[in-house]
């Protein structure tokens, strides 16, 4: 079950509420607030309120000028942040050994994994067999699935489905097709893996299976009718 972050906000009363309140309890309205400054100008001399609208009206124009190109950079500045909130993150992965950003997933707590990856934005599967990720739950960039062992729950898959994952011998991942990947990966690690189960289709999934004898990871990669190509690292249970 998906567990969810935030905070409960309370609605404020609104503008027209916090203005009828005012008049309510025997404090000025607006209206007699206007008569008090119209009545209060109307003593001075027409020559005075003459300048003080030029004043006025000149000042709003300068401020006018001065403000525009304040307000064109501060949205372009929004603009930009709101594109690099809303574009995936780059992963980097040691396909040989397993690491993700430089770092050994495989094998580590929930909050080993949380503090190298950074906060969850779902957590999903059971509690003998949970799962956290980043993205959205239904198509996510990166989750991470966990098993009990030795009495703890140990990170045993890392699953890439979207979002730049890039491997510094076969480089980026998930924008080539599986055929290609099985081509590439198979000509850049030549004689440090080996192929367990050439690509192929079955049903509406479709697999195939890398082994990195030294280490033990094994790769899976394929493609969905729905998804792009996915690939997972994953080690044989003991």
């Amino acid at each position: 079950m998906a567990a969810t972050w935030g905070s409960a906000t309370t609605a404020g009363p609104t503008l027209h509420e916090v203005s009828h309140t005012a008049g309510s309890i025997g404090g000025p309205t607006e209206s007699r607030l206007v008569s008090l400054r119209d009545s209060h100008t109307s003593m001075r001399p027409r020559s005075y309120r003459w300048r003080m609208s030029q004043v006025t009206r000149k000042g709003v124009r300068l401020d006018m000028k001065r403000l525009l190109p304040l307000a064109a950079g501060v949205s372009a500045l929004l603009l930009l942040a709101t594109a690099a909130g809303a574009s995936t993150a780059r992963h980097t992965v040691d396909l040989a050994t397993g690491r993700v950003d430089g770092h050994s997933i495989l094998g580590l707590s929930t909050a080993q994994v949380a503090a190298i990856l950074g906060r969850p934005d779902f957590r999903a599967g059971t509690k003998s067999r949970p799962r956290i990720g980043w993205g959205p739950a239904s198509n996510f960039e990166l989750e991470v699935l966990f098993q009990r062992s030795g009495g703890s729950l140990r990170a045993t898959t890392v699953v890439f489905e979207r979002g730049p994952v890039v491997d510094s011998r076969a480089g980026s991942l998930l924008i080539r097709r599986p055929p290609e990947l099985q081509s590439i990966l198979r000509s850049r690690y030549d004689g440090s893996l080996v192929l367990i189960r050439p690509y192929k289709c079955r049903q509406s999934i479709c697999t195939g299976e890398f082994a990195f004898p030294r280490s033990g990871v094994h790769l899976t990669f394929g493609s969905t009718h729905d998804r792009g190509t996915f690939l997972s690292l994953w080690k044989p249970s003991a």
